[in-house]
C-alpha cells in the first residue's frame, strides 16, 4: 500500500519495516537523455538513501537472464516493487523478474499477466 508521510514532499512508496522505506527515486540519466526511476530505500536509522541496485548492474543481470541485450533505456518502462526486504520485483517487457538483493542475482523470470488481474462478471471493470 502506498503511503505519504505528512510534512514531507509526496514520495510514493511503503515501509519495509519500522526503519526502512522503499520508493522509486527519479533521476536524470544523461546516457538516455531522460528521467529514469531507480528503486531505493530510505534508511531512517542511518539517515541515508541508497539504491537497491545500480541501474547499469540491473541491466547486466537482466541481459544475462533474458538472453538478449537490455539497454539502460529499456529500464525507462520498468516497474519496481519490493515484496520483501531481500527481494526486488521488476516488471519489464512482458516479464516479471525477481532479484535476490543480497546475492545480486535474478532468481525467477515469468511472463507477466497479459490481461487485467481482476475480473468483473458484468464486464464493467
Amino acid at each position: 500500500m502506498a503511503t505519504v508521510t505528512p510534512g514531507v514532499a509526496a514520495v510514493e512508496g511503503y515501509w519495509l519495516d519500522q526503519h526502512r522505506y522503499f520508493f522509486v527515486a527519479e533521476r536524470f540519466e544523461p546516457s538516455v537523455g531522460s528521467m529514469i526511476g531507480c528503486p531505493a530505500i530510505a534508511d531512517c536509522i542511518h539517515q541515508r538513501v541508497e539504491e537497491v541496485i545500480a541501474l547499469p548492474d540491473l541491466a547486466k543481470l537482466l541481459t544475462q537472464r533474458a538472453g538478449a541485450p537490455v539497454e539502460l533505456a529499456a529500464l525507462l518502462s520498468a516497474q519496481f516493487d519490493m515484496p520483501s526486504p531481500d527481494t526486488l520485483a521488476i516488471t519489464l517487457a512482458g516479464y516479471n523478474y525477481l532479484l535476490d538483493v543480497r546475492e545480486r542475482s535474478i532468481v525467477a523470470a515469468t511472463p507477466a499477466i497479459a490481461g487485467q488481474a481482476l475480473y468483473s462478471p458484468d464486464g464493467r471493470y
